[in-house]
């Protein structure tokens, strides 16, 4: 119990250290291209660059498989596969539902999100709330956000 509770109180500390960085870099002002700019518009530039291009190369690849034929369907073994590689003790996403839950929900539960799933790729439309994610920028350097990295969750 005191081990769990240690790892809670660092991973809170760390945290509060990360958030008091990104709240020191977001004061500052930064002269870029003639204009100053604040911290947070400097990370809001280099998340909108990275995943710019995340999305050409997606595009990319979603030309490439309409070209190939392929099952309409996420047959239910590579569905329980899937939920199998999902790692635990990670940070849970935007649903604050963590890999381990998602695991044990039990059978009929699985059996409506593999519908789920399956429909959202046959219609090629996924739920605007799916779309969302929580990125947490942190610098590897202090004060250098180019040289910064994501985490998401």
């Amino acid at each position: 119990m005191k081990e769990k509770r240690k790892h809670i109180n660092d991973t809170t500390e760390i945290g509060q250290q990360k958030y008091r960085e990104i709240r020191r870099m977001s004061e500052r002002e930064r002269s870029i291209h003639g204009r100053k700019v604040s911290g947070i518009e400097i990370w809001k530039e280099y998340i909108e660059d990275l995943y710019n291009d995340e999305e050409k190369e997606l595009g990319i690849l979603k030309e490439t498989s309409q070209e190939d034929e392929r099952d309409d369907t996420i047959t239910r073994s590579e569905y329980e596969r899937t939920v199998a590689d999902l790692n635990n003790d990670k940070a849970p996403g935007v649903d604050r539902i963590p890999a381990e839950i998602i695991k044990q929900i039990g059978e009929a539960n699985h059996e409506i999100l593999h519908a789920l799933i399956n429909e959202m790729y046959k219609s090629e439309k996924v739920p605007e709330d799916f779309k969302k994610n929580i990125i947490i920028p942190f610098s590897k350097k202090k004060e250098k956000a180019l040289n910064a990295k994501t985490i998401g969750q």
